[in-house]
């Protein structure tokens, strides 16, 4: 597998630039997200839940340093999850 390329229209020379360019974008921490939201919510965000969900993909990259448990705790205490 060649270590130089391109990712979200970025060239990267080695694995560890790849690794943080997805990291420090925005799409990553958004899919991630996701991801967790549809196991645990069953479904992909609504249009009425895009501001909870914005809201925890943000706090995922930022004050949880994507930390999935911190999510998880969050994800639970949202009104998508049932709690008012």
């Amino acid at each position: 597998m060649p270590e130089a390329g391109y990712i979200m229209g970025q060239r990267v020379e080695n694995l560890r630039e790849w690794a943080e360019v997805l990291v420090n974008s925005d799409q990553f921490a958004a899919n991630s997200v996701k991801d967790y939201w549809k196991v645990m919510i069953g479904h992909d965000p609504q249009g009425y839940e895009n501001v909870e969900y914005e809201a925890l993909w943000k706090k995922f990259r930022t004050e949880h340093s994507y930390s999935v448990k911190a999510l998880l705790h969050d994800l639970i205490k949202t009104e998508a999850y049932s709690v008012p």
